[in-house]
């Protein structure tokens, strides 16, 4: 089963996607088109749903914006007129009509509020069963040609998704307001992410050329107020052959993006022991430092639900006043702390990276550079370039093979300290939406050089105390070339530190702290 496979081989993941019945091929429902399980693969639903969560897994369903006319739904849909008159797919003049899945459906009307609602409330006992997200495929709406009661197909064809995402959040809001929707869109536009709802690029090819075009597609959805978004990594359709070099590096740059998602025409070539025991040790590297930087990516959704600001950054959002950050698609932000430089060729062994201005250090090597300028760095093949900052406090998370129940009890402050610096750590219950009515806490940490040595401090969390893990402990992890003399906190107490290669790593126990270290 690919659930035990992923968790004996220690390869954190957090859900997985039923797919839907094509053709032969058996996926959780009947037939697009259907919401019935198919039986053969599912004869215990809700206990194999509950089996799955108790290891730490979400269920995730996919679906069409669809009716079967063999679904039990079909005949009341076309009573209450929730039905477009079209099929998902016309036959052309003059070409044999299609004997695949797309027969014998009809869109649902979702510019029809109470055909959305109608919708919903047929997912309730998938929703019982245990199912917590919605992928919902295949949102580009009716053809052209057809006629709403308002606008023609053709006009509608960039508000349809929308239209459809919001009956499940309106959905899921009624039925249980206290949790959070979970949408995955292949359509949608400005706005969607109001509705929990988050895109990838749609079914692309397996190759270099197709990946060289992701970053500036995601920093593009993150421009337009969509933060949350993904690719199929490694492609979705094989157009060449499959190869493990290209999965690692889709992989590595899957790492920093809102949505890490495996998926493909073939879905066991986008496993991570498909292509031998070297890919997989390269993505469980890469999947473990997600996990880690858990902490500090969730930051950065706060601030994108509070001013808009996407996860992945165009250097040019950040920098504005650098010409040349303007014309840099192929590399981005996480954040305002981390750059990252996605190696997008095959054989690649070295890679270019423009560096914005200060000083940035190379993540893996520790290498300091100064910008604004270019820099070739090696890169084999279990190296993405990633670079941070000088000056960034980056609160990293205790490794993990999900996040049910994420309260992360220990946080590292990975430090790169230049002058006087600060960073936040948001938390909240990782669920539920009582964020909205005030249950959430801010953490800051502040790193100051002195003359003769740093100042560490942690300061008091601000907000809600009880969304912090009890007993939650700090440390920093300071790269630093100066061995110091002593370590006291504010009342003079000795702290015991040690050396771990180029980092001091100096604990500071439950916070908040005064630390100060003299060279």
């Amino acid at each position: 089963m690919l659930a035990t496979t992923l968790r004996d081989k220690g390869l954190p993941c957090d859900a997985l996607i039923l797919l839907s019945t094509y053709s032969d091929g058996k996926g959780w429902n009947r037939a697009v088109g259907s919401l019935d399980y198919e039986s053969s693969v599912f004869p215990e639903p809700r206990a194999t749903i509950a089996a799955l969560k108790a290891r730490g897994f979400r269920v995730v369903t996919h679906e069409y914006p669809v009716v079967h006319e063999s679904s039990p739904l079909y005949a009341g849909a076309v009573e209450q007129g929730f039905l477009l008159d079209d099929g998902y797919q016309r036959v052309t003049p003059g070409r044999r009509p299609s004997t695949n899945y797309h027969e014998g459906q009809r869109f649902i009307d979702f510019e029809e509020p109470a055909a959305g609602r109608w919708w919903w409330d047929a997912h309730r006992g998938l929703n019982a069963d245990g199912v917590e997200g919605w992928w919902l495929d295949g949102g580009e709406g009716p053809t052209a040609s057809d006629v709403l009661e308002r606008p023609g197909g053709l006009a509608l064809h960039n508000r349809f998704d929308l239209f459809r995402q919001q009956a499940f959040a309106n959905g899921e809001a009624r039925d249980d307001p206290d949790r959070r929707p979970f949408l995955l869109c292949r359509s949608g536009g400005a706005g969607m992410q109001r509705f929990g709802a988050a895109c990838w690029s749609g079914d692309i090819n397996n190759t270099w050329t197709t990946l060289e075009a992701q970053a500036s597609l995601g920093l593009n959805a993150g421009l337009s107020g969509v933060p949350l978004w993904g690719t199929d990594i490694g492609g979705f359709y094989p157009v060449a052959p499959q190869s493990g070099e290209l999965f690692a590096r889709w992989f590595q740059f899957g790492t920093f993006n809102p949505v890490f998602r495996c998926h493909g025409q073939r879905w066991r070539m986008h496993v991570p022991w498909a292509y031998g025991p070297e890919i997989e040790a390269i993505c469980r590297r890469y999947l473990d430092l997600r996990y880690r930087l858990m902490p500090y990516s969730y930051t950065l959704v706060r601030q994108a639900h509070e001013t808009g600001l996407p996860l992945m950054r165009m250097l040019a959002l950040v920098y504005p006043d650098d010409p040349e950050a303007l014309d840099r698609s192929s590399e981005f932000l996480w954040g305002e702390d981390i750059l990252v430089a996605p190696v997008t060729r095959g054989g690649a062994r070295h890679w270019p990276v423009y560096l914005p201005r200060g000083a940035w250090y190379d993540f893996w090597t520790g290498v300091r550079y100064e910008g604004p300028g270019a820099v070739s760095v090696e890169a084999p093949i279990d190296r993405l370039p990633l670079f941070v900052r000088c000056g960034a406090i980056l609160p990293l998370g205790p490794p993990v093979q999900h996040l049910s129940s994420y309260v992360p009890d220990e946080i590292t402050l990975l430090t790169y300290p230049e002058g006087s610096t600060r960073s936040s750590l948001y938390d909240d219950d990782g669920e539920t939406n009582a964020y909205r009515a005030g249950g959430f806490a801010w953490t800051t940490f502040s790193v100051e050089q002195l003359s003769g040595g740093l100042a560490l401090r942690i300061a008091p969390a601000e907000g809600d105390p009880d969304v912090i893990a009890p007993g939650r402990t700090y440390s920093f992890r300071i790269l630093a070339s100066e061995t110091p003399r002593s370590v006291r906190t504010a009342d003079g107490t000795s702290v015991a530190w040690r050396r771990d290669g180029s980092f001091l790593i100096v604990p500071s126990g439950r916070g908040p702290t005064d630390i100060k270290l003299e060279w």
